[in-house]
């Protein structure tokens, strides 16, 4: 969700209009808000990589009720921004 937030912040920021000091408008916040989300998904890829060796090396017993719990707000907030970016 903090990924497609700055997106959306981004898309907004980029179609605002040119100015003297803007001459090319609010277009490279597209692009700067694309090098944040890509930064932060690979530091949230490289977090969740080292936490799954970790599991694997030492494995805990799984709640099936956080589990499930998870599985559908992650389907809910997907479903949520499908409908938004349709």
């Amino acid at each position: 969700m903090v990924g497609f937030m700055m997106s959306i912040i981004a898309l907004n920021l980029s179609q605002r209009e040119s100015s003297s000091a803007l001459t090319y408008g609010w277009h490279r916040a597209e692009i700067l808000g694309t090098i944040v989300s890509v930064v932060f998904l690979v530091t949230l890829t490289l977090w969740l990589l080292v936490a799954a060796i970790g599991r694997v090396t030492n494995p805990q017993p799984i709640d099936g009720v956080i589990m499930l719990i998870t599985a559908i707000c992650g389907l809910f907030f997907n479903l949520v921004q499908m409908s938004i970016l349709h």
